[in-house]
């Protein structure tokens, strides 16, 4: 496939949320390092329609979580308990596996709060696969932040753009980064990345000749010629890389060089042995259309 094209995400519940897909995707299963990409938001929350994940199981991938309004809380297998806040990063590197969940924080009755988040996967690369599970909390303040041209404000979560460098953990090329309108502006922006994609959160973006709107994703041919027309409010998330040599093999929330990885992994996860959270009784089972 030659040029830019566009990817709209699709409509996904988990537990009692639903989030927009946007990876992997019939006309993209990955883009550089990133195998997956949920947004959720922005929306109201409130009792009846809680965040609240059940316990379940990961292999050989890095979870990358932030918010941009609300919180979230996580607990994992290793030990973890973790709030996050909007601007933090919560990243997860599940390696050999690890079983986390994840929360909202208990809010009053009659009272709602506003949600807007991404969660992502990259894939670990094949030599750090079965590596021993980690987490890592990065808090906002650590993170760079800086303007382009006095119209763009950009969040740096991970890799590098000009002179800044994010601080979170990578295993290859990777490029991360929220972009906020400050103002209607047409910008030109250079990313010297193999691979890049860009997702409107919100609002309204034109970007090289195409007009995007909310949950639009965008793969770019050149990602070292791009011009954005943002709209004043509007949110872009800019991820991409390098990706790696070796194909991928995905299945529910799995990934792997190799499928013996991934059957053995579903095995664990259904005789109850990948590990556990204490105080948690309940978990989501494993799929149904497990065949390997």
């Amino acid at each position: 496939m030659t040029g830019d094209y566009i990817i709209q995400g699709i409509s996904k519940s988990i537990g009692s949320i639903t989030v927009t897909r946007c990876l992997p995707h019939s006309k993209k299963r990955y883009l550089g390092p990133f195998v997956f990409v949920d947004h959720m938001g922005p929306i109201e929350y409130n009792l009846e329609n809680d965040i609240n994940v059940l316990p379940h199981p990961h292999i050989g991938l890095m979870t990358v979580t932030y918010f941009l309004a609300g919180e979230g809380f996580h607990i994992d297998s290793i030990g973890n308990k973790q709030q996050i806040n909007v601007g933090d990063i919560n990243l997860m590197i599940a390696g050999k596996g690890i079983v986390h969940a994840e929360k909202s924080r208990h809010i009053p009755k009659d009272q709602t709060k506003k949600i807007h988040m991404l969660q992502i996967w990259i894939a670990l690369p094949k030599e750090e696969e079965e590596c021993e599970p980690q987490f890592i909390n990065y808090p906002k303040d650590k993170l760079p932040k800086f303007t382009l041209n006095q119209t763009l404000d950009v969040h740096l979560l991970i890799g590098r753009y000009e002179q800044f460098q994010s601080p979170v953990k990578t295993f290859t090329e990777t490029l991360y980064c929220i972009i906020e309108c400050k103002k209607n502006n047409t910008e030109k922006l250079l990313f010297p990345y193999k691979e890049l994609g860009i997702l409107v959160a919100h609002g309204h973006a034109k970007i090289n000749t195409h007009n995007l709107k909310a949950n639009d994703l965008i793969i770019l041919e050149n990602p070292n010629d791009i011009q954005i027309e943002g709209e004043q409010g509007s949110i872009l998330v800019c991820f991409g890389g390098t990706p790696y040599p070796e194909k991928r093999h995905i299945w529910w929330n799995f990934v792997a060089t190799r499928k013996e990885l991934i059957k053995e992994a579903a095995e664990k996860w259904k005789n109850q042995k990948m590990g556990s959270i204490p105080g948690e009784l309940e978990y989501v089972p494993l799929p149904s259309d497990y065949n390997f």
